[in-house]
């Protein structure tokens, strides 16, 4: 099995986002749009496992309280140097590094080693798949999104298994641990 821990988005964050994902597909068509249904938050990818229920016993041991993200109004550009392959969206809240943290301190006795990369919150809403420069992919999408408020709810973490199909990823709930406890 092949696995990750992710929040999921909610409906009413999609709600939020989503006539600004629509115009930007509309205004890039070429773009592998990721669909709204797999929209998430990955907090650690854990790759192949063959038994998922240590995983489960970690993943239930967490003590995080519920929060919200905060979107930032503008969207990522990652790749290459200075070409653009990722379309993103950063999510900002001093709880999720903390709550990554405590994923990885707690997966740490099934064998699962700690992230290098630094934690960046984000979204992944779309996937480049021709050369273009993040200059000229910011350039592209001139929209930015809204500067009000929009709030990602994190009431609970989803471990997930990924099967990969020539249709691209499928994503399949094993099991959802609500988000409970005092600290966070």
């Amino acid at each position: 099995m092949r696995l990750f821990v992710a929040i999921p988005a909610e409906d009413s964050f999609l709600d939020r986002i989503r006539p600004f994902l629509k115009q930007w597909k509309k205004e890039w068509k070429e773009v592998k749009w990721v669909p709204e249904t797999q929209l998430h938050l990955t907090l650690k990818f854990l790759g192949e496992t063959k038994d998922h229920e240590p995983v489960c016993e970690a993943l239930s041991a967490l003590a995080v309280s519920p929060f919200e993200a905060r979107l930032s109004p503008e969207p990522l550009f990652w790749g290459r140097g200075a070409f653009a392959s990722v379309i993103a969206l950063e999510l900002e809240d001093p709880v999720l590094p903390f709550l990554s943290q405590e994923i990885q301190k707690a997966l740490l006795p099934c064998g699962f080693e700690t992230e290098r990369r630094p934690f960046k919150p984000h979204l992944t809403v779309g996937r480049i798949k021709f050369p273009v420069t993040k200059k000229e992919a910011r350039e592209h999408l001139i929209k930015p999104l809204p500067q009000e408020n929009i709030l990602y709810p994190c009431r609970s973490i989803t471990l997930f298994e990924s099967r990969l199909t020539p249709e691209g990823p499928r994503y399949i709930s094993r099991k959802e641990f609500p988000l409970k406890g005092t600290r966070g």
